[in-house]
């Protein structure tokens, strides 16, 4: 009996052991499919097919688009219930400050004045659709406007897509798509040569330049790899800033100054004394 209480004592003992090394054990983060934002989330009306392009939907040549301030926000979908499966569209904050990130992106281009972000609170406690979003930018006096909204596809996988709006005309005049697939550099410790594993090849020269850098980068350091050079979600938001840039480059090219019509008769006021610099008089007490 007492051999048969000893032998209870070990498996007990045993048994304790085993669940504690499995409770030690960290927890891995799964990847998990979040809901998609489609093109009439961000649009109005139906939006051609498109891929990894922009296009500009309005006759050329415009007129008075330029200089123009731009709003921008992002657009994704917020779960209600899980069963039923419903989603309400809302703005989200990217991780990045936004205000500082569009304005650098655009830092070059005197036609663009400045780039704003608008908040859910902008919305009045509206939803985030189309024309509510629009109807902020108005408010806030933008003449162009930007709804984008960021898509994981897969664990290495993420797209974008954005809709241009002419605000106070309310109506879109291009959309922009692109996506990235994230980047596996080499194993620091492996020789120079060695095959790099990446989930897709490089689809523009942008994409090469970029795996090029991030080969040679972790073949000379033993640091982990950066992920603003390597993550789907980084590549795809550089990739459609330069998009959007181009996009922006194009229109401003075909964009004529809007006609000032001045009143028939109209003279401009001559000043009362001729301007003269330096001043001739001086001021009083000096």
């Amino acid at each position: 009996m007492k051999a048969r209480t000893n032998t209870c004592a070990i498996v007990v003992v045993l048994l304790a052991g085993l669940a504690g090394c499995a409770s030690s054990k960290k927890d891995v983060a799964v990847w998990m499919p979040k809901p998609i934002v489609a093109w009439y989330d961000i649009a109005p009306i139906e939006v051609p097919a498109l891929e990894e392009h922009y296009r500009i939907v309005v006759p050329r040549p415009t007129k008075g688009l330029f200089p123009a301030n731009l709003g921008v926000t992002r657009v994704g979908l917020l779960p209600l219930d899980s069963e039923v499966r419903q989603v309400v569209p809302v703005i989200r904050k990217d991780p990045r400050n936004e205000f500082l990130r569009w304005n650098a992106s655009f830092d070059d281009q005197m036609a663009i004045s400045e780039v704003f972000p608008i908040d859910q609170f902008d919305l009045g406690g509206g939803i985030a659709e189309p024309e509510q979003i629009v109807s902020a930018f108005r408010a806030l006096d933008a003449r162009l406007g930007l709804v984008y909204a960021v898509n994981e596809l897969s664990e290495d996988e993420t797209e974008m897509i954005g809709v241009i709006y002419d605000v106070p005309a309310f109506r879109p005049i291009a959309y922009l798509h692109t996506s990235a697939e994230s980047i596996v550099p080499p194993d620091p410790k492996a020789k120079r040569g060695a095959k790099v594993v990446t989930p897709g090849q490089p689809a523009t020269e942008s994409d090469a330049k970029t795996l090029a850098r991030a080969k040679a980068k972790a073949a000379d350091s033993k640091e982990p790899p950066n992920l603003w050079d390597t993550d789907s979600k980084a590549l795809v938001r550089r990739k459609f800033e330069q998009m959007l840039y181009a996009c922006m480059f194009e229109l401003i090219q075909f964009d004529e100054p809007e006609v000032i019509d001045v009143p028939e008769g109209w003279k401009p006021v001559a000043p009362e004394l001729p301007a003269a610099w330096p001043p001739r008089q001086r001021l009083r007490g000096y």
